[in-house]
């Protein structure tokens, strides 16, 4: 359902069958099975999917492979029943369906490339020049291949057509037919005779002088992104969604499976023939061509790998991702190397990286993963700020684009440029949780600190004095480098210590001279630079703790700091300055009080304070919000306010008008203002609303207290 909701606008490309218990046999036992259903997250909806009953469960079991009840059946763009792949399958179908491909073609053995560029091919020579042709095809370009001695070219489109182009003549040579769904990708073979396609129906193999089908391959619809021929052209890869399948080209046997990871965009055999190459994700994995078996994974950047080459010599590859990186893999010695590779090798790289369309979120993918790591050298760091301001130029609000455009900043020196757009981003992206960290905020400690920007330091590093992030979290390492540049060396250690200090010396003497105690000058150094904030924070805390208001914090710690340093004094204002305000949290101490009678005047006057400001905060307030409220004004004595907010909490409480809580000081608050029968009128009510006026409860205690001012 929550895949349904979130697809919104792709219905078209997909249905969703529900099968339910196969012991229901008829349609009204099926709706009585619906009724929580559409009442709960369809909140009263008809269900916009079609509803299948099979009580004999037969047809279900044989035609369609279920095997457990309740189950969700996945049907591809192309009417295909996505068997094994589940959701995420169609998920990476629909973002295929989305990004529209990245049609790029290049051959090795010319140099020659073809492109797509506002739906027109425009081939390139390795000398520069370049030509342009004209598509016939009604749809988007989706797939592209060039022959190996650059004569043909094959281009397929949205509207499943696929054509040949005769590039000497640059005209249409001839159409193939038998494509039934989108093509996403284009093989030929190494002797040019034969063409390969990937897609949502099927992989299929054409002989060009026939024009004809070769025998089917066993697909089994398999939906694939990628093919590849090996050396020889007797074998076929093609990469689909976790899996890469080999067959045999004359037969259409399959030879292997391979399993992978993730989506499989790119696939290459090396030119020995032995090793297959694979485009696992943001990965690139190495098979053995003959049997499948696992080789190697070189781990890549942080988007996907579309594109793959191998040197003559089969020692080296080369991949390409959808955010432009062009990388180079020894296969020998199982390694990135960034020298060594082919001249030829490298420029054929680097025109793919050039050539493929840029994609906003592979940039900032691509960008960031390299600029959260310190001590990347200085070329990674400088393609990570390409990439970043070509981001923002491109999408120049995107919060994400401007983080990683601040953290490249920073990475490359240039620390005082670097804190503008990574103040753009924390505008703008929503509040940090353990999950979601602001790493924004930990560069703009690095890089005010490091533009010698003291105030803006501070202020940031006072924003993440509670931030805590999961170790595993690559924000992690970038929180304690900031730490560690702000205070000094091992700063997470010490941050540790500072804090256990305060909570047992709870001055800034008392906490200095045990600082001093520690034996490690390093160490012992930077607890002291954390102790006026660990003192600071803690006497915050306190103070939130005891008002959860922010003016009486503000007010409390200008109290308790008194007889503390300067720096102390100023850290702890900037630490309250930070306090917020949270409605639930309000609401909830201040009906801790309200709820019990007889208490201290001083202790009704704060939780009135609480309540009020619960309510101004509330964007929507709820009976329960104004029944606090009411209940505080009672015991402040604000007997005609109360009365008021508490009819209105009687109107909105879902339990209804005889709610106890309402009942119960609307008849006290009567009885104060003088309307004794009315006042008798709403505690019958509430005599009548609660079973057992004996047991120990909130509202048990109301009425035994509204009974004894009001009289039995």
């Amino acid at each position: 359902m929550q895949f349904y909701a979130g697809h919104r606008n792709q219905r078209d490309y997909f249905e969703i069958l529900a099968f339910h218990d196969p012991s229901v046999k008829t349609l009204p036992e099926l709706r009585q099975k619906l009724k929580p259903i559409i009442q709960g997250p369809w909140k009263g909806q008809s269900l916009p999917f079609p509803i299948l009953l099979d009580a004999t469960e037969q047809t279900h079991r044989t035609n369609w492979g279920i095997r457990a009840y309740p189950t969700v059946v996945l049907i591809d763009p192309e009417g295909r029943l996505l068997e094994d792949e589940g959701h995420l399958g169609l998920e990476q179908i629909l973002d295929s369906e989305r990004a529209g491909g990245c049609p790029l073609a290049l051959s090795s053995e010319t140099g020659w490339s073809a492109v797509v560029q506002s739906n027109r091919v425009r081939l390139s020579s390795p000398a520069g020049s370049a030509a342009t042709v004209e598509p016939i095809q009604s749809g988007p370009i989706t797939a592209l291949a060039l022959s190996s001695n650059a004569r043909l070219l094959a281009a397929a489109s949205r509207d499943r057509s696929l054509r040949i182009w005769d590039l000497n003549r640059q005209a249409p040579a001839f159409s193939l037919r038998g494509q039934q769904g989108t093509v996403l990708g284009l093989a030929f073979s190494p002797d040019n005779r034969l063409l390969a396609s990937a897609g949502f129906d099927a992989t299929r193999v054409w002989d060009l002088e026939t024009r004809q089908l070769l025998p089917a391959l066993s697909t089994n619809h398999f939906v694939s992104w990628s093919v590849a021929f090996s050396p020889d052209g007797g074998t076929l890869a093609a990469g689909g969604f976790r899996a890469v399948r080999c067959w045999e080209v004359a037969t259409g046997r399959e030879r292997c499976r391979i399993v992978t990871k993730s989506i499989n965009r790119a696939v290459s055999f090396s030119p020995d023939g032995q090793t297959l190459a694979v485009g696992d994700g943001h990965d690139i994995t190495l098979w053995q061509s003959a049997t499948g078996a696992a080789l190697a994974r070189f781990v890549g950047p942080a988007s996907e790998v579309t594109w793959l080459a191998w040197s003559p010599d089969s020692h080296l590859l080369a991949s390409v991702s959808r955010g432009g990186t062009p990388q180079y893999w020894d296969i020998t010695r199982r390694e990135e190397t960034a020298e060594g590779a082919p001249t030829a090798l490298r420029l054929i790289a680097l025109r793919a990286a050039q050539q493929l369309p840029e994609d906003v979120t592979a940039l900032v993918e691509e960008s960031w993963a390299t600029s959260i790591r310190a001590g990347a050298n200085a070329s990674a760091y400088a393609r990570a700020l390409g990439q970043a301001e070509r981001a923002v130029h491109l999408a120049p609000g995107n919060p994400e684009a401007l983080r990683a455009l601040g953290g490249a900043l920073y990475r490359n020196g240039r620390y005082a440029e670097a804190a503008e757009p990574l103040a753009r981003c924390d505008e703008r992206l929503p509040r940090p949780t353990y999950w979601a960290p602001p790493v924004q905020r930990m560069f703009l400690v690095l890089a005010h600190r490091r533009a010698g920007h003291d105030a803006q330091a501070r202020s940031a590093i006072i924003s993440l004095w509670e931030t805590r992030v999961d170790p595993e979290h690559p924000a992690a390492r970038v929180l304690n480098e900031a730490f560690g540049v702000y205070f000094g060396p091992r700063a997470e250690e010490a941050r540790e210590l500072a804090t256990r200090l305060v909570l047992h010396h709870p001055t800034a003497a008392a906490a200095g001279a045990a600082a001093g105690d520690l034996p490690n000058p390093e160490l012992r150094q930077t607890v002291e630079s954390l102790l006026p904030y660990a003192l600071a924070h803690q006497k915050v805390q306190q103070a939130n703790e005891q008002f959860l208001l922010k003016a009486k914090v503000l007010e409390q710690v200008e109290k308790m700091t008194a007889n503390d340093p300067d720096e102390v004094r100023q850290l702890t204002r900037e630490f309250a300055s930070r306090v917020s305000e949270d409605p639930s949290s309000l609401n909830s101490a201040a009906w801790e009080v309200v709820s019990t009678p007889d208490l201290a005047g001083d202790l009704y006057d704060l939780a009135l304070a609480q309540a009020e400001r619960a309510y101004q905060l509330d964007s929507a307030p709820a009976s329960g919000t104004l029944n606090t409220l009411g209940v505080a004004q009672y015991r402040a004595g604000q007997f005609a306010h109360a009365l008021a907010t508490l009819q209105k909490s009687r109107r909105l409480n879902s339990q209804g008008p005889d709610a106890p809580e309402d009942l119960a000081f609307i008849a006290m608050t009567q009885f104060h203002l003088g309307r004794n029968a009315e006042a008798r009128k709403s505690l019958q009510r509430l005599r009548a609303a609660i079973q057992n006026p004996n047991e120990d409860t909130d509202s048990a205690r109301f009425l035994r207290e509204a009974t004894a001012l009001i009289g039995p």
